[in-house]
């Protein structure tokens, strides 16, 4: 999708939000302020950058798009998806035939992840609801931020938020490159040695 389809699709997003708002008389509220404050309505945090980039590569369409905010609209806390893709669609005038197509568009650009249980996720390394990141103390946080980062794997996207795991596997990497690193250096010293002996 290029940059100023991208733009519509975003423009109409937020001009389908905004009709959402002026129909429940919604206000929004922008803290700037470093201190913290209560929030009493639902969130969500997007990683704007793997967020775009998944719709750029996998040329996700305003309908793609007009299904993720339905679904964030009706989404649990943990970003987990359980809802009947049917009555999804229903609500947001998408035929069931075309709202399968749209949830494999979807799957496929890791927007939605499947855990080993069959349960669906919102990718919590492209959007989050609510309080989800403040509790990463969970394990369950953990293991569906690193299922979210494996699923980006192979994709443009790059995972937004670093988890323990990723943190181990990324100083396991440093480690081995410092080996190998020594290696090549304790090499380049035994050739000059035997150079040395062969003289």
């Amino acid at each position: 999708m290029r940059t100023r389809e991208v733009e519509k699709a975003f423009t109409s997003m937020l001009d389908d939000i905004q009709q959402k708002m002026d129909e429940t008389n919604s206000n929004i509220n922008v803290i700037t302020t470093p201190s913290k404050m209560p929030i009493v309505n639902q969130f969500v945090l997007m990683f704007f950058a793997a967020f775009l980039s998944l719709i750029d590569e996998f040329k996700l369409t305003r309908n793609d798009i007009r299904v993720i905010l339905k679904i964030l609209e009706i989404m649990q806390f943990g970003n987990l998806v359980r809802v009947s893709w049917t009555s999804l669609g229903k609500s947001i005038g998408i035929t069931p035939t075309n709202m399968g197509r749209h949830v494999k568009t979807l799957k496929d650009s890791k927007l939605l992840i499947e855990d080993e249980d069959g349960n669906i996720y919102l990718n919590p390394q492209v959007i989050a609801k609510g309080k989800f990141l403040s509790s990463r103390q969970n394990a369950d946080i953990d293991r569906l931020l690193d299922l979210g980062a494996d699923a980006l794997k192979g994709t443009s996207a790059t995972p937004s938020i670093l988890t323990p795991k990723m943190r181990k596997e990324m100083k396991e990497e440093a480690i081995q490159e410092k080996k190998l690193e020594q290696l090549r250096e304790d090499m380049g010293l035994k050739s000059v040695r035997k150079g040395k002996k062969q003289r």
